[in-house]
C-alpha cells in the first residue's frame, strides 16, 4: 500500500476522523483518490472503518436525516431531552 497524507484530522473523546489521500496526490487531489478513516472507541475497544469519499458523503447525508428526524420528534414532545 502506498503512503498516504492526512489532510484533515478531528480527534474527539471517543472518535477520530481522518481524510487522507495518496502522498503523490496530496497537493492536487480528487475525491476519487481520497478516503475517510473513522476510529470509534467503546467499552469493547477500538473499531475502525474506512469509507471512500462517496461512501462518506452518503453516510453524512443519512446521519443528517436521522438527526433531523430526532429533532422533529423532540419538538413534538416537550420535555424530551435534547441531543
Amino acid at each position: 500500500m502506498q503512503p498516504h497524507e492526512i489532510l484533515y484530522l478531528v480527534k474527539r473523546g471517543r472518535y477520530e476522523i481522518a481524510l487522507a489521500v495518496p502522498q503523490r496526490h496530496a497537493i492536487d487531489w480528487h475525491e476519487d483518490q481520497a478516503f475517510v478513516h473513522v476510529r470509534l472507541e467503546d467499552q469493547d475497544g477500538t473499531h475502525s472503518v474506512v469509507f471512500t469519499f462517496e461512501e462518506m458523503t452518503d453516510f453524512y447525508e443519512s446521519l443528517s436525516r436521522c438527526l433531523e428526524y430526532v429533532r422533529a420528534e423532540q419538538q413534538k414532545r416537550p420535555g424530551v431531552r435534547d441531543l
